[in-house]
């Protein structure tokens, strides 16, 4: 059954059902997801692994609005953390225009030396008949804005939810003032976490290719 939820029409119309607001943010590092909507919308972060479960069960589709990604994916460990999905899909007339794309992934690891890597891959991506330039994207990249509707942020890398954390948003799109928000493919990571000691009383490595 592929779960559906359409209590804002965000991406399908110009107006949004009166609903009190839903906020999910991050409180912990490692932390990593598919896709999370917030506001009217309150679509918690999915799936959501965390040290206890690692590796959740991929979800095979879920449609938020007019909004459809499938084969979502997320994992971490102690200090890194990979989402990503296989598709975007939407329909047609959306406050945004159309929206595809093939996979959108993202990573992040933290490195004993205290530096962070983030990575963001978003393949074919079309939004209201606007692409990026071909090769790798610029952290921070504003793909689409327009004025009282929406803005498209690609690979948007921001401070984490602790101290030493960092998160990255392959995706994220603002619509209505910043109401609702959708981010697709996150991966937060940092501080890095040495393993158990070892014998002589140092720190192993640690990190985790993502």
């Amino acid at each position: 059954m592929q779960p559906s939820i359409r209590r804002g029409l965000v991406l399908a119309g110009t107006a949004l059902v009166a609903t009190a607001p839903a906020a999910f943010s991050q409180t912990t590092s490692p932390g990593a997801f598919g896709i999370e909507a917030t506001g009217a919308l309150g679509v918690g972060p999915t799936p959501n692994p965390t040290l206890t479960t690692p590796n959740p069960a991929p979800v095979a589709s879920l449609t938020v609005a007019d909004l459809g990604v499938t084969a979502l994916t997320a994992s971490v460990t102690s200090n890194s953390a990979t989402a990503s999905v296989a598709s975007l899909t939407s329909g047609t007339g959306g406050l945004l225009g159309v929206v595809t794309a093939g996979i959108v992934s993202s990573s992040c690891l933290a490195n004993a030396d205290g530096s962070l890597v983030r990575t963001a891959s978003i393949a074919g991506l079309t939004i209201g008949g606007i692409s990026p330039p071909a090769g790798p994207i610029a952290p921070n990249t504003v793909l689409v804005t327009i004025p009282a509707i929406g803005t498209v942020t690609l690979n948007q890398q921001v401070t984490g939810p602790i101290t030493g954390s960092e998160e990255v948003n392959a995706i994220r799109i603002v619509l209505l003032g910043g109401t609702e928000v959708i981010n697709i493919a996150s991966s937060t990571c940092g501080p890095f976490t040495a393993d158990t000691p070892v014998a002589s009383g140092k720190g192993g490595p640690g990190s985790a290719a993502v």
